[in-house]
């Protein structure tokens, strides 16, 4: 019974990374640039820090091949124009703050920013990202997959 049990659960475990592996990329397309998404996830804690109650964190999680910083900020949180927002088509939510995090020390690293939104406890799961320079990118919070740097989300290990 405990082979038949193990068997199941590698089985299981193949399947699951078989079908996380097959999911599309989505991509925010801001002028020549393109960042690709990659994780979504709702937190209860974000860096030692609590949403006010009621609600929860969203942050979402874009990388940039080699981007340009300048427009990268531009891109994700411009101070001289409206802020990136999301939308479940019941409630619109600005972007609270960026972090910004090189994947390697190289001279033109790739660069993840993750977008943090504090939105109401009731946020959908299905939700809309807007931002001027891009336009709407349609997500959803079960795009759970995050790359390597997964403790960064968390404030670090």
């Amino acid at each position: 019974m405990n082979k038949k049990f193990g068997f199941i659960l590698i089985l299981a475990a193949a399947l699951a990374l078989t079908l996380t592996g097959c999911a599309e990329a989505v991509f925010i397309e801001a002028g020549d640039t393109r960042y690709e998404v990659t994780g979504v996830r709702v937190e209860e804690e974000y860096a030692g820090q609590a949403p006010a109650q009621g609600n929860r964190f969203l942050l979402v999680q874009a990388k940039g091949a080699r981007p340009d910083m300048d427009q990268m900020q531009r891109t994700f949180f411009d101070v001289n124009s409206a802020r990136v927002t999301v939308s479940d088509g019941a409630e619109t939510v600005p972007c609270k703050s960026v972090t910004w995090a090189a994947s390697d020390a190289g001279q033109s690293p790739d660069v993840t920013a993750v977008l943090l939104f504090e939105v109401p406890a009731g946020f959908a799961e299905d939700f809309t990202l807007f931002g001027e320079a891009f336009g709407e990118v349609a997500l959803s919070s079960s795009q759970s997959a995050f790359d390597s740097i997964t403790g960064f989300f968390r404030g670090g290990n």
